[in-house]
């Protein structure tokens, strides 16, 4: 007996046949939760009990995250376990759009695809899969968002980069500090080129120590700090004030969501 079934946010679409490609039932529709795949576990055990197969086959599409309760639920569940031999399939949303087009009279229907599914399967044309184990599970649905941040990250300091060379030309090439450390940031974030310009040097001083954790420069004198980023500043292009304060909006932000994400790549640190 094999049974395919048709996956989406909101129902399954179920069709069975026999090793012979008789229907054994079709178009079963239930909402794709918990009471609905129980239904449709009942009714395939129902027509299991009745047939007597020597193995049950249920093949479904892997479609997003969809299909992976349903799954599950299928493969632990005793009605069907301790009775059965029971194989399940997963198979790619695009092998079952390929698999149709060898078919010349197919209905337009909701079912059509779980028919599919079921036929491709009577044919030996797909292996049998498993769901990972809940702890590989959980790890892989981590370990991507972790991926997802660190694309975020580097997309976020890329644009970042570009509006720095907007507001301070010179400032990644000959500041004396990395631009992404929090005294870079806050510096860029508060003072334009002809406040630091302006700033006494020992009020600059005062301010970048105070957003440095008093830990900017190392062993490298703070008057010498001061002096190579007054330096950078004069050597860099000027902005028209409605310019640079509209550049200096759009780099807090952008600095706003590398902080954020961020932070959530040290929550996760944590998790791991």
């Amino acid at each position: 007996m094999i049974v395919g079934i048709d996956v989406a946010k909101d129902s399954l679409v179920a069709c069975a046949m026999d090793d012979q490609g008789e229907d054994v039932f079709y178009s079963y529709s239930v909402e794709n939760n918990r009471p609905g795949c129980l239904k449709l576990i009942n009714l395939i055990a129902d027509n299991a009990n009745l047939l007597q197969p020597d193995i049950i086959k249920v093949g479904m599409e892997a479609t997003n995250v969809y299909w992976e309760h349903c799954y599950r639920l299928i493969k632990n569940h005793e009605k069907l376990n301790s009775n059965f031999k029971l194989q399940l399939y997963t198979v790619n949303p695009k092998v079952v759009s390929n698999f149709k087009k060898s078919y010349t009279d197919l209905p337009k229907n909701d079912s059509v695809d779980a028919w599919v599914i079921a036929d491709r399967i009577r044919f030996g044309r797909v292996e049998s899969s498993s769901s990972p184990e809940a702890l590989y599970r959980a790890l892989r649905q981590i370990t991507r968002h972790k991926f997802k941040l660190a694309q975020q990250i580097k997309a976020e300091k890329t644009r970042a980069l570009n509006l720095v060379f907007l507001k301070f030309s010179d400032f990644t090439q000959k500041s004396p500090f990395g631009t992404f450390t929090k005294a870079s940031m806050a510096l860029l974030e508060n003072y334009t080129l002809r406040e630091i310009v302006n700033t006494d040097v020992h009020e600059l001083a005062e301010f970048l120590h105070q957003n440095s954790n008093n830990r900017l420069g190392g062993s490298t004198p703070i008057e010498k700090i001061t002096t190579a980023l007054k330096k950078a500043t004069r050597n860099s292009y000027r902005l028209k004030p409605e310019i640079d304060q509209a550049i200096t909006q759009t780099l807090s932000m952008t600095f706003d969501n590398i902080r954020f994400y961020q932070s959530q790549n040290k929550r996760l640190k944590r998790v791991l």
